[in-house]
């Protein structure tokens, strides 16, 4: 399996890992694991963020397994959809609140006409976790 590809995802590169996004990031020196690497972006504001696979209690694996439920009840999101859909929520969602909290950031998105709140966006971008409110 290629970098960023996570079973039962399409392969990631291209629309969901920009190479200049993560040429970024690899220049940036924060630590991360690019074949880990899901999905990769910049918000409105211009800050770099992305989600690795993870694991219970971060990334996509945490989404997976505690709000996938969630978000097909909110948005009718299949398992396939949500890199994607995380993407588009930092890309197209505005940031409504922001809160410094345990080392990283509790924002709250307003994304269709729906709050979301990324929780745990760590000061480098990591995302840990994304859930509707």
């Amino acid at each position: 399996m290629g970098g960023g590809y996570f079973g039962g995802f399409k392969n990631t590169k291209g629309a969901l890992k920009p190479r200049e996004l993560m040429d970024e990031l690899r220049e940036s020196g924060v630590k991360f694991k690019e074949e880990d690497v899901v999905l990769i972006t910049k918000t409105k504001i211009n800050e770099l963020v992305w989600l690795e696979k993870g694991d219970n209690t971060k990334g996509l694996e945490h989404i997976l397994r505690r709000h996938e439920k969630d978000l097909e009840r909110k948005f009718g999101l299949k398992k396939e959809d949500i890199p994607s859909f995380v993407k588009d929520v930092f890309t197209n969602g505005i940031e409504i609140s922001r809160k410094f909290k345990n080392g990283g950031f509790q924002k709250e998105y307003l994304y269709k006409d729906k709050h979301i709140v990324i929780s745990g966006v760590g000061t480098n971008g990591f995302i840990v976790s994304i859930y509707p409110k």
